[in-house]
């Protein structure tokens, strides 16, 4: 069923191989958001798949490097 549900998310969004095998369980969503917030910008494409459980841990992440609350929401609206 999983399998399925990545499948139609591939298609239908054009989710890249990385994104369709990172699966949609609530710890890939959080330890993603945590090392982006961290490390990258904010992935759109993570944020539709995995909703606030990537959003509040990208600000957790980002706010953990030293940065303001406002400054990492800001980060999340350049998407």
């Amino acid at each position: 069923m999983v399998a399925i549900v990545i499948s139609i998310l591939t298609s239908v969004y054009g989710y890249s191989d990385a994104f369709a095998s990172h699966g949609i369980d609530t710890a890939s969503c959080e330890n993603d958001g945590l090392y982006d917030g961290k490390n990258n910008p904010f992935s759109q494409e993570l944020y539709e798949m995995c909703g606030d459980t990537y959003y509040d841990a990208y600000i957790e992440g980002c706010m953990s490097e030293g940065n303001t609350r406002d400054m990492c929401e800001s980060a999340t609206d350049a998407n």
